[in-house]
Order: structure tokens, then sequence, then C-alpha cells
């Protein structure tokens, strides 16, 4: 990755989180399955702690929810 895109993405971070601290943190990103969405977490580089996470927690939990309620609602059968 070049310098001018990780100052890119390290600038687009912290507009998110701005605890964001590149020398202190790394960004890790996965992909939830069930939700179909990318979370982003800050991670402290020295003890592997969650700095920050988006979407959080929370959010995540209400889309599991909502995706198990919509398979009740709505039946894919044609």
């Amino acid at each position: 990755m070049s310098d001018a895109n990780r100052a890119a993405i390290e600038a687009a971070i912290v507009s998110i989180e701005p605890s964001f601290d590149a020398g202190r943190s790394r960004l890790s990103i996965d992909r939830d399955d069930q939700v179909e969405r990318f979370i982003y977490r800050s991670i402290d580089r020295e003890t592997g702690e969650v700095l920050g996470q988006w979407p959080a927690d929370q959010v995540l939990h209400a889309m599991r929810h909502l995706r198990e309620v919509e398979g009740l609602i709505v039946d894919a059968k044609a």
C-alpha cells in the first residue's frame, strides 16, 4: 500500500473514530456474513484491546435480530 493511500485511509478513520492513533492502533476489517456487513475495529498494537468498533456491537445485534424476524415474516418461496 502506498503512503498516500495509507494516509487517506487513516484520515478517513480519524473522521469516523477520533480516538484512532495510527502509531498505537491498527485497523482490523472483518466481514460479518450473518448481517452482510464489514466491521471495522481499532485495536491497540501492544495489548490487543479493541479501542473502537463500527458498527457497534449493539447495532450488529439489532441487525441480526431483524434478519431473524425478516425470515419469519417473508417467505422466499415463489
